[in-house]
């Protein structure tokens, strides 16, 4: 009885030990420290998104958007502003954002390098901000206390729109700020951090620890999704468990993991496919093929510029716009590039063997006749 107790006790012991091959990641402690701001209008500081490690830049369309920078760099100063006394009276806990009034800061994107000096922020509409208010209406912002002593960025305007989706979020590196987050989105939170007492010399290896952190994040998410998925792990949770392995193996063990786990899941539906009777696999193989409003620009990588409007489905779930009313399918969901050659794509990891056709939507109005548009797969 004794052994067969203590051969059943080391199987289940095996079993917990199967379970548990892959231990999650943990995100690096940021040496970047927030602090209560000063509105001021003179103390100098840097805007730093918490959840994805990276600081407030304009970028992207017009070079002038307000963006998430790379590499954890600090980008751009501004100054906190009270305002007018009559205005208070009206917006009681709104401040204005206003770049370095003393210091000309240069920016690049898809308008190509663009200078300023004291500009304020200001919001275009529910989706998007930009850097360089000239006279448009929506430049007063409330910035709420987060229980974690960061700060929550809302416009300080009745937008109209539902106020669930009033918080500003910053999705990835390099990626436009989106002003029509809900609190349970990621990467809302928002801290100052003072131009005078930042250490950059602490940046760079904190930079050098995300990226390693989002590379085995990305593969830890994917080996789940496979053991949930019945597919074999064996290689993919051999480069996780190794300490060594660099970012490049991390991201090539995820992309064949991945193709794996579509394999698996929609292998035997394509078995009937044929030049005669074909057969829809868009969504199967595809990430966000439509520019979906949940997703925005997840999926597709853009060169030589970046969108000059993300238009995914709507301005939001209770708004309307020129292009179209409340709910109606039609409006959005597209990507716009405004006054600039540019090159998107995206890369299929599972397209089994076989003859396939490619067809989009689009609108083209060149600039330069002597550049066409192309739609080619490689």
């Amino acid at each position: 009885m004794k052994a067969k107790l203590l051969s059943l006790l080391t199987m289940v012991m095996m079993a917990i030990g199967v379970q548990a091959q892959w231990t999650a990641p943990v995100a690096p402690e940021s040496p970047i420290k927030g602090v209560d701001y000063e509105a001021d209008g003179t103390t100098l500081y840097y805007l730093f998104n918490v959840g994805c490690g990276q600081f407030v830049t304009g970028a992207n369309s017009w070079s002038t958007q307000i963006s998430l920078g790379t590499n954890c760099e600090p980008y751009m100063e501004i100054v906190v502003e009270t305002l007018d006394e009559d205005d208070a009276e009206f917006y009681p806990n709104a401040v204005k954002l206003r770049l370095n009034p003393n210091k000309e800061q240069t920016f690049n994107g898809a308008g190509g390098e663009r200078k300023f000096t004291g500009t304020y922020l200001f919001r275009d509409n529910d989706t998007q901000g930009f850097i360089d208010h000239n006279a448009q209406a929506v430049w007063y912002w409330n910035l709420e206390k987060a229980p974690s002593g960061n700060y929550y960025w809302h416009s300080a305007y009745d937008m109209g729109f539902d106020p669930e989706f009033e918080y500003a979020a910053g999705p990835s590196a390099g990626a436009a700020v989106v002003f029509n987050a809900t609190e349970e989105d990621a990467n809302i939170e928002w801290a100052f951090v003072p131009v005078e007492t930042l250490d950059k010399e602490a940046i760079a290896p904190y930079a050098e620890a995300m990226a390693v952190y989002e590379a085995k994040l990305e593969l830890y998410n994917t080996l789940m999704e496979a053991k949930d998925a019945g597919v074999n792990t064996d290689a993919a949770g051999a480069v996780y468990n190794n300490a060594d392995a660099t970012i490049e193996e991390m991201k090539a063990a995820t992309s064949k993991l991945k193709s794996e786990i579509k394999e698996a899941e929609f292998g035997d539906k394509w078995d009937g496919a044929s030049e005669d009777d074909p057969l829809d696999v868009t969504d199967d193989v595809m990430i966000n093929p439509s520019f979906d409003f949940d997703n925005g620009m997840e999926g597709w990588t853009i060169k030589g510029a970046t969108p000059a409007t993300a238009l995914w489905n709507a301005q939001g779930p209770n708004s309307t716009g020129s292009m179209g009313e409340i709910g109606d399918d039609s409006w959005g969901k597209n990507c716009e590039v405004y006054h600039a050659a540019f090159d998107i794509s995206q890369y299929i990891d599972f397209l089994p063997a076989g003859v396939y056709k490619f067809t989009c939507q689009g609108f083209y109005r060149p600039d330069d006749e002597n550049v066409p548009a192309e739609l080619y797969a490689i």
